[in-house]
């Protein structure tokens, strides 16, 4: 949506706009691919429940698959936090995005007279 004027002012700000809604664009689709590389790493680390014998039959072959699946199951949950931060920096910046083209559309309107 690239909107211009004849007249000098008005053409750079809507230009101005117009680029930094694209940058602002890409950022977002950026971090949304980051989130879901994120949540699909989280997925990898099964939530739990290792069998013992996969340890071998050692007296220590219990507290070992304990230990793996605590281990699991923190990075299970920091990955998801981390995806979900992310998920929350996209909609902020949807939020900036539709903020720059509401102001740039109000003062599109004001400096043209009419509804752009």
């Amino acid at each position: 949506m690239r909107q211009t004027w004849a007249e000098g002012e008005a053409s750079r700000t809507v230009i101005v706009s117009q680029t930094s809604t694209e940058v602002l664009d890409q950022c977002r689709q950026a971090v949304a691919t980051e989130a879901g590389h994120l949540g699909g790493a989280g997925d990898s680390f099964p939530d739990g429940g290792r069998p013992r014998a996969a340890f071998g039959r050692l007296a220590a072959s219990a507290a070992m698959a304990g230990a793996v699946d605590a281990l699991d199951r923190r990075m299970h949950a920091d990955f998801e936090a981390a995806e979900r931060l992310l998920l929350a920096v996209e909609r902020a910046i949807g939020s900036v995005e539709a903020s720059v083209l509401t102001t740039d559309r109000a003062a599109a309107t004001g400096l043209s007279g009419t509804a752009v």
